[in-house]
């Protein structure tokens, strides 16, 4: 197998060798021609900057000089800037500002009044209503007081309720002992009740309205 391949790539390799020794030669001798065949006599050369000097003039660079072609200084442009424009605001007078002070705290003082005076009138009212309100309470409480003293009351008693102090009085003047004690021991556990010594019950005794005073 080795023999083989060493005999079908001798050829090959040797037009491989051959291509590239007429490709060198062919370079060398392109590059020995190239300096004769551009060579110039001055006569060419100065047609040359003849026709390059026209060429500027007709397209007018503004970099390059016109007389030898070379690049010359140009002067810096001046800049031109847009002037800025500010708003001013109009100045107001010392007076004009003290009257827009003195009309702003005005209103600020009447708004302060009106917001001060509706505060006051929410508060009356709703201490208005309170008061009604704990008095209705205290009626409620007071008619069911009473209620249930003239039930507790003996029956005789219970008929002169709010007038008991000027009954025992009458029958102490009639000589009726007997009923000026009741209606006066019944206006003494009346009075005791409203002042909450006592608890006037129906059914309750002398005794136990006793320990309660104790």
């Amino acid at each position: 197998m080795k023999t083989r391949l060493s005999r079908t790539g001798a050829p090959s390799g040797a037009i491989l060798l051959a291509a590239l020794f007429f490709a060198f030669g062919f370079l060398a001798t392109r590059a020995d021609e190239a300096p004769t065949s551009s060579a110039s006599t001055p006569s060419q050369d100065a047609a040359d900057a003849e026709a390059f000097q026209k060429s500027i003039k007709k397209s007018r660079f503004p970099w390059l000089s016109p007389e030898t072609g070379e690049a010359k200084y140009l002067p810096r442009a001046e800049v031109k800037t847009r002037p800025v424009r500010v708003r001013q605001t109009p100045r107001r007078d010392v007076s004009e500002t003290a009257d827009a002070l003195a009309t702003v705290l005005s209103w600020t003082v009447v708004s302060l009044f009106f917001v001060a005076v509706v505060v006051a009138l929410i508060m009356a009212i709703r201490s208005q209503m309170f008061k009604n309100m704990v008095l209705k309470k205290r009626r409620a409480a007071e008619a069911a007081a009473r209620e249930r003293r003239i039930n507790a009351l003996a029956p005789e008693a219970a008929e002169q309720y709010d007038d008991l102090f000027s009954s025992a009085k009458n029958a102490y003047e009639r000589g009726d002992y007997r009923r000026a004690l009741i209606f006066y021991f019944r206006y003494l556990l009346v009075e005791m009740d409203k002042r909450e010594f006592v608890l006037l019950a129906k059914g309750k005794t002398n005794l136990e309205d006793w320990r309660e005073l104790v």
